[in-house]
């Protein structure tokens, strides 16, 4: 069981690296904390319905 979550761990820490070297790779430091706090932070809230609509508000 132990070798499988080592396993697991590796492959899951390679995917954030590679993603990593991808989308961190091509822009600035200061593109980068930009990103994160807007996806991140973000003050919009999404709202759905029984209905199916779908809404925001800030």
């Amino acid at each position: 069981m132990d070798e499988a979550f080592s396993f697991l761990q590796v492959g899951w820490l390679n995917a954030i690296r590679e993603w990593q070297e991808e989308f961190v790779g091509n822009m600035s430091s200061r593109e980068f904390v930009d990103t994160i706090t807007r996806d991140l932070l973000c003050s919009r809230i999404f709202v759905f319905t029984p209905r199916g609509e779908r809404g925001y508000c800030y």
